[in-house]
């Protein structure tokens, strides 16, 4: 997989979740702006089952406009 913008990441998809490895965080808003994606899903529950076997910095987001249900992306580090 290659580095791309979180936007571009994206762009990709309709209507899936999707976990990425964060590749390099906006220092000034402390988003992350480019990753790599790991893995992508209808599920949410699929990408958090996934999310936690990761060691390095990932996000879960969703590639359409937000469910009504959620309201926030994540940012899992350890």
């Amino acid at each position: 997989m290659k580095i791309q913008t979180i936007d571009e990441i994206r762009k990709q998809f309709s209507s899936e979740w999707l976990l990425i490895r964060v590749e390099k965080i906006d220092p000034a808003s402390g988003d992350p702006v480019t990753g790599t994606l790991i893995y992508h899903s209808k599920s949410a529950d699929d990408i958090w089952g996934d999310a936690e076997k990761h060691s390095e910095p990932v996000m879960v987001i969703y590639s359409d406009d937000w469910p009504e249900d959620v309201a926030a992306c994540f940012v899992i580090t350890r």
